[in-house]
């Protein structure tokens, strides 16, 4: 399933159910940058999960880049793609898909 979440857009936000007890929230900060937490079905803000990780590649070596979180939260960039895993497993990745329209006059 796919699903698209735009930065040009104030209020874009996407949730996923991590597991019976933990949601992934990313919402909007500003044009750039996004913000990825986790809550409790009750909406109470909880921990990272221990067997959560997000990576990126760098553009170089292709290699994986692990993002540490600040706070409890990741901050995310438009400009990079991201892959989340929990318990080893890729459950979901996030693609860049900024774009250009060129106009030729």
């Amino acid at each position: 399933m796919s699903s698209t979440f735009s930065f040009t857009n104030p209020d874009s936000e996407y949730s996923h159910k991590i597991c019976s007890n933990v949601i992934l929230h990313l919402h909007r900060t500003n044009h750039a940058v996004a913000i990825l937490s986790f809550t409790d079905e009750m909406g109470n803000k909880v921990d990272i999960p221990t067997v959560f990780r997000v990576y990126t590649k760098d553009y170089q070596t292709n290699k994986e880049v692990i993002q540490k979180p600040i706070d409890n939260i990741y901050a995310l960039c438009w400009s990079d793609n991201y892959t989340i895993a929990f318990n080893n497993q890729t459950i979901l990745e996030i693609k860049n898909n900024r774009n250009w329209d060129i106009v030729q006059k």
